[in-house]
C-alpha cells in the first residue's frame, strides 16, 4: 500500500508538471480559448487507453507502476478540477457559446480517443504477444 501510495505521488507531481508546462505553453499562444486543456484531456484520454488497453499488459509492468502511470500520471496530467474551472471561467464573462464548444469538444473527443487508445494498446499487445 505505501509503496502504491509513493508511485502515485511521485507520477502524480510529473504529470501534474507536465500539464503545467503544456498550459503556459499553448496558453500563452491562445489566451481567450481553454486549448490547452481540450488538448491535455484529449491526449490524456488517449494515452491512459493505450496504457489500460494493453500496454501496461505488454510491458508486464508491477502492480505498483502500472498505479503509478494511470492514477498519478495520468490523474495528475489530466485534471477535472483544473477543466470545471475555465468552465466557469468561461461563464463568469458570458462566453456561452466559447463554453459549450469547450465542454463539447473536451468530452466528445476524450471518449473517442480513449476509445481509440484501448483499441491502439490492444493492438500493441496482439502484435507483440501473439498469444493474447
Amino acid at each position: 500500500m505505501l509503496n502504491k501510495s509513493l508511485s502515485v505521488a511521485i507520477f502524480g507531481a510529473i504529470g501534474g508538471i507536465l500539464r503545467y508546462l503544456l498550459q503556459l505553453y499553448f496558453d500563452a499562444r491562445f489566451p481567450s480559448f481553454p486549448l490547452s486543456l481540450i488538448l491535455i484531456n484529449v491526449l490524456g484520454a488517449l494515452l491512459l487507453g493505450i496504457l489500460t488497453g494493453g500496454l501496461l499488459t505488454l510491458l508486464d509492468t508491477s502492480d505498483t507502476i502500472n498505479v503509478g502511470l494511470t492514477t498519478g500520471l495520468m490523474g495528475g496530467f489530466t485534471t477535472f478540477s483544473t477543466f470545471e474551472l475555465a468552465l466557469l471561467n468561461q461563464l463568469t464573462v458570458a462566453h456561452f457559446r466559447t463554453m459549450i464548444i469547450f465542454l463539447l469538444t473536451s468530452v466528445i473527443l476524450s471518449l473517442i480517443l480513449a476509445n481509440f487508445g484501448q483499441f491502439l494498446g490492444g493492438k500493441l499487445l496482439k502484435h507483440y504477444r501473439k498469444d493474447w
